[in-house]
């Protein structure tokens, strides 16, 4: 159920279970805010350093959450 994957999300970021993060966050029935789900998705790429796809998910988004995660991988991959 969304209550359930909800409440796993908040497991996983309080825990630092980024790559945990990343795979319920690749589930996007799952969720009824994209934007939400694409930041964590990014900050958990980032968390893994997996910097590639970090700027794949997040290029060309507004959000300056996402923004702000993309440029981190962005510095950390030159």
């Amino acid at each position: 159920s969304a209550s359930k994957t909800r409440d796993v999300r908040r497991s996983a970021l309080a825990t630092g279970e980024w790559k945990r993060a990343d795979r319920l966050a690749r589930k996007s029935k799952c969720w009824a805010d994209a934007t939400v789900r694409l930041r964590i998705r990014v900050q958990a790429l980032a968390q893994v350093e997996n910097y590639e796809e970090c700027m794949q998910v997040g290029d060309g988004l507004e959000d300056k959450e996402i923004k702000r995660w993309v440029n981190i991988c962005r510095r950390a991959q030159q």
